[in-house]
C-alpha cells in the first residue's frame, strides 16, 4: 500500500532526524553545559559518549527482539522511552543526572533504529527499491544533521541548551501518531521458539566494559579498575563466538560474517563512524576553543559540512546498484582521510570550510552505502538481526572513538600544545585510521576477487 509506505518511511524519517539532533546539537552545546554544571569540555563530552556507548550495547539486542516480537512494536516502544528521556535531559540538575538520562537514551534510540530500518526494508521489497527508499530516508533523516549544529549553537547562546530536548518531544510524539496510523506489523516469518538471553547479556556487558574503560582513562587516566574493565570485555567479546556456535538460537548468527562482502563493508562502515564521531568532536573544539567562534558560527560551520553529508545519501544509494560497495566505501574513506590533512593545513577560512564539507561527503556518502549494503547482505527475516549487528558495532566504535579523541587532544594540551595543535594532531591520527583501512580493505578486495573468493 503507498500510503502505508509513506507513513512508514515518513516515520522513521522522523525518529532518525530526532536521533541526529540529539547528538549533534548537544555537540555545540557543550560549553554552555560546561559552564552551567562548572565543569570541563573534556568531562561534559560524557554526555555524548554515554548516549553512544549505551546505543551501541541495545542495538544488536533491539534488532533481534524486533525480528522475533515484531519491529513495529519495538519501534514504538523506544519513541516513548525516548520521549521520557527527552524530559529527563531536559530536567536535569546536574551533569550526573543528565549522564543517566542519556544512557538511557541512547538505549531508546538503540530499540527505534534496528527497528525502524528493518521496517523500511520490509515495505520495500527488491534490491533497488531498498535502496532508493533507504537513500531517501537516510537523505531526510540528514537533514537533522544540517539543522543539529545550528539548532544547538542557536539554543545554546539563547534560550539554552534544554530546550534541544524539550522542542524535539513533538518531532517524537509526531513519528509515533504516524506509526500507530500507518505503518503495519513486521517481523520474522520463522522466529526462533526462545531469545537469547546469554548472548544479550554478553554484548550489552562487552561495549558496556570497553566503552566505560576507555571513556574513563580520558578523565582520570588508565588506572587499574580501567585496564581490568577494558580487558574484562575484550576476553567477553572472545568468548562469545564460542558460546554462540553452540547456542541453539544464538543473538547473532555467525554465518554472516562468513560472506567477505559482508565483512569488508562492516570494517569500513565501522571505520567511517569512528572518524566521523572523532572529527566531529575535535572540530568542534577547534572552532570554539582555539578559533573562538560562538556556538552559532561555529553551527554555521557544520551546516556546510553537514550540507555534503546529507547530499551524499541519495548519490550513494544511486551507485548502489552499479557499484561495488567495497570500492565506494574505500574511495569515501581516501576522500574523507585526505580532506582531514587538508584542515590540518590550511590556515583562512575559504580553504578551511570546503575542506570539512569534502571531508563530511566523504563520511556521508560512506555511511549511506554501508547501511544499504548491509541490508542487502540478507534475507527479510534478518533485516532486523543484521541492522543491529552493523549499527553496534558502527556505533560502539564511534563512541570509543570520541572518548579517544578528547584524550589525544586532552594529552598534547598537557605536554605543553595550544588547543588548535592538539587538534591538529588528532584530525592526522584520524586520517591515518581513515586512508590505511581504505588501503587494507580495497588490497583485501582483489586478493579475494583473484582467488575466486567473491
Amino acid at each position: 500500500m503507498p500510503g502505508q509506505r509513506r507513513g512508514t518511511l515518513t516515520a522513521v524519517t522522523l525518529a532518525m532526524f530526532c536521533m541526529e539532533i540529539s547528538f549533534l546539537a548537544l555537540m555545540l552545546a557543550l560549553p554552555d553545559i560546561a559552564r552551567l554544571f562548572r565543569n570541563s569540555p573534556d568531562v561534559t563530552q560524557d554526555a555524548l559518549s554515554a548516549y553512544l556507548l549505551s546505543l551501541g550495547a541495545a542495538l544488536a539486542v533491539a534488532g533481534r527482539i524486533g525480528d522475533i516480537l515484531g519491529r513495529r512494536r519495538v519501534f514504538l516502544a523506544g519513541c516513548l522511552l525516548f520521549i521520557l528521556t527527552l524530559v529527563g535531559s531536559a530536567l536535569s540538575p546536574s551533569l550526573p543526572v543528565l549522564v543517566v538520562f542519556r544512557v538511557l537514551q541512547g538505549a531508546a534510540a538503540g530499540l527505534m533504529l534496528p527497528a525502524g530500518i528493518a521496517l523500511v526494508t520490509a515495505s520495500y521489497p527488491g534490491a533497488d527499491r531498498q535502496a532508493r527508499a533507504l537513500g531517501l530516508c537516510f537523505a531526510l533523516a540528514a537533514t537533522g544533521t544540517v539543522a543539529g549544529p545550528l539548532f544547538g549553537g542557536w539554543l545554546a547562546e539563547g534560550p539554552g541548551w534544554r530546550w534541544i530536548f524539550w522542542l524535539l518531544v513533538p518531532v517524537t510524539l509526531l513519528a509515533i501518531a504516524l506509526t500507530a496510523a500507518f505503518v503495519p506489523e513486521s517481523r520474522s516469518s520463522a522466529p526462533p521458539p526462545s531469545f537469547d538471553v546469554a548472548g544479550a547479556v554478553m554484548v550489552v556487558l562487552a561495549v558496556a566494559a570497553i566503552g566505560t574503560g576507555i571513556d574513563r582513562a580520558d578523565s582520570v587516566g588508565w588506572t587499574d579498575v580501567n585496564i581490568a574493565l577494558l580487558v574484562a570485555g575484550l576476553v567477553i567479546i572472545a568468548v562469545f563466538p564460542l558460546r554462540s556456535r553452540r547456542a541453539a538460537h544464538p543473538l547473532v548468527d555467525l554465518s554472516v560474517f562468513g560472506n567477505p562482502r559482508f565483512a569488508l563493508v562492516l570494517f569500513l562502515s565501522s571505520v567511517e563512524s569512528a572518524c566521523y564521531a572523532a572529527t566531529i568532536f575535535v572540530v568542534s573544539v577547534y572552532l570554539q576553543d582555539a578559533r573562538g567562534l560562538t556556538a552559532v558560527r561555529a553551527g554555521l560551520v557544520f551546516a556546510v559540512m553537514a550540507i555534503l553529508q546529507a547530499l551524499a545519501a541519495p548519490f550513494g544509494a544511486r551507485l548502489q546498484p552499479r557499484t561495488r560497495p567495497v570500492l565506494v566505501l574505500a574511495a569515501a574513506g581516501v576522500l574523507s582521510g585526505a580532506a582531514l590533512v587538508a584542515l590540518t593545513a590550511v590556515t583562512s577560512w575559504w580553504a578551511y570550510v570546503p575542506a570539512l564539507a569534502l571531508c563530511g561527503f566523504g563520511l556521508g556518502l560512506g555511511s549511506a552505502v554501508a547501511s544499504i549494503a548491509s541490508q542487502q547482505a540478507v534475507g527479510p527475516d534478518r533485516a532486523g538481526e543484521v541492522s543491529g549487528i552493523v549499527l553496534t558495532i558502527r556505533t560502539t566504535a564511534a563512541g570509543i572513538s570520541l572518548a579517544a579523541a578528547a584524550s589525544i587532544v586532552d594529552a598534547v594540551e598537557q605536554a605543553g600544545h595550544g588547543t588548535g595543535s592538539a587538534c591538529d594532531v588528532t584530525l592526522l591520527i584520524v586520517a591515518f585510521l581513515s586512508l590505511a583501512a581504505s588501503l587494507i580493505a580495497t588490497s583485501a578486495w582483489y586478493a579475494l576477487v583473484r582467488h575466486g573468493l567473491i
